[in-house]
């Protein structure tokens, strides 16, 4: 599994993943799973949990907004890393 960072629209996913790919993290948009966001329907970008902080950063520095960050728990499901 991928960590997850949401994105409050599927423009804005997109947005995110070419600066992030652009920025030398591997990136790809993928629907949000169930229960993450109360929003119905969401899209984010999925990183590997190494190069999340790099992602961060990279979205950070090019001013992209972005929502709640989530990693794999362990057994199956994600924990929340950055509201």
């Amino acid at each position: 599994m991928s960590a997850i960072i949401l994105f409050r629209s599927l423009t804005h996913a997109q947005r995110g993943t070419r600066v992030l790919s652009a920025g030398g993290v591997p990136a790809k948009i993928i629907k949000a799973p169930a229960g993450l966001s109360d929003k119905g329907c969401v899209y984010a970008a999925g990183v590997t949990e190494k190069r999340l902080r790099q992602a961060l950063e990279v979205l950070d520095s090019r001013q992209i907004s972005h929502g709640r960050v989530f990693v794999p728990d362990g057994s199956g499901g994600y924990r929340e890393v950055w509201a």
